[in-house]
């Protein structure tokens, strides 16, 4: 609901306004003719809603980007006082001009400034704070939604260097060791790299087009590990077009691989699964450890991106998310879902 309103302000106001503007109406046309509630709305009311949203879309934006409240406050009292001489001379014009009052408002006791302040101002101060209420809500939405994007853009731009040097790392220590295979991984890096650059800052991305690059990247593991690690993967998705973040899981893979355990006596593993459905996606992801290793705390690279993609995600969907990490002494395990 918040994000509509956030995306829809204009036509969501509107349809309010309408509404006010339908509902008294009605009630006037319940004692005139429909004529003349049609002549009230046009001539007295019009003008009010008018000044309203001048008050909350033009002065209170101004007001907060500005930060001159009390300029705000005396134009606010200003415009409320306004509202409430046109509500009381508008009407005479309206009943000058062969209009109906059908409050009789003229001829109650008491002068025009009396029904002013006892009677028309307060409604125009309940009218104000509601229009600025909204306006308010709408712009502080923004400033979220402009400080979550700008923090997001920070925490993406400390995914992609930390995954490139780990990528360049290893192709530097096989460079000594298998230049042919070295010449091979580089090429796939070229795909890795490509994603990244072109797709990584772009909102969303298919989900078909990330599982492919998470491939390449489990595609290189295999190569630089060989024999030495069992990888089992698999994958199921049901609509490839869903959209989906860029770059949000290759950080539980890059861990795994990062710390899975291997020896010369026993072989590691990696076992990871990828499912989408409904959109919604699940991710497991385990892999071996030592158990020499238990006590030992991740590294500090380690730490800050499971830091960094667990803040993504909260920024990226709220509430729409659930995490869990389950470590014993020979594997370490992620489970990821997502309602998209």
């Amino acid at each position: 609901m918040r994000e509509f309103f956030s995306k829809k302000y204009n036509r969501v106001i509107v349809c309010i306004w309408v509404l006010f503007l339908f509902f008294y109406w009605l009630q006037v046309a319940s004692s005139v003719s429909i004529l003349d509630a049609t002549l009230n709305i046009l001539i007295v009311y019009i003008p009010i809603v008018l000044v309203t949203n001048f008050l909350a879309n033009v002065l209170l934006p101004r007001a907060i980007k500005k930060k001159t409240k009390w300029i705000f406050a005396s134009q606010f009292i200003f415009c409320s006082i306004l509202m409430g001489a046109m509500d009381i001379y508008l009407n005479k014009l309206y009943v000058l001009l062969g209009g109906v009052d059908p409050y009789e408002m003229f001829t109650a006791r008491g002068s025009i400034w009396r029904q002013l302040f006892y009677g028309i101002f307060p409604m125009m101060i309940i009218l104000n704070c509601t229009a600025c209420g909204l306006r308010f809500y709408y712009e502080r939405r923004k400033l979220e939604k402009a400080y979550l994007e700008t923090r997001l853009q920070m925490l993406q731009t400390q995914v992609n260097p930390h995954f490139m040097f780990n990528m360049l790392n290893h192709v530097y220590m096989l460079m000594q060791k298998d230049p042919a295979l070295s010449s091979l991984l580089l090429n796939k890096y070229s795909d890795i790299f490509r994603y990244q650059l072109y797709r990584g800052d772009t909102g969303t991305v298919p989900i078909s087009s990330e599982i492919q690059f998470l491939k390449d990247v489990i595609d290189v593991e295999q190569m630089r590990w060989g024999k030495s690690l069992k990888i089992k993967c698999t994958w199921s998705v049901e609509d490839e077009n869903t959209e989906i973040q860029p770059l949000l899981l290759i950080v539980f893979i890059e861990n795994a691989f990062k710390h899975v355990s291997h020896s010369l006596s026993e072989n590691g593993y990696v076992n990871i699964e990828v499912n989408e459905h409904g959109g919604r996606v699940f991710m497991y992801v385990e892999n071996s450890r030592a158990s020499r290793s238990l006590p030992a705390k991740r590294t500090n690279s380690s730490g800050l991106g499971l830091r960094n993609i667990k803040e993504r995600l909260e920024i990226l969907y709220p509430d729409a998310y659930d995490i869990n990490i389950d470590e014993t002494d020979s594997s370490y395990t992620v489970r990821l879902a997502i309602n998209l």
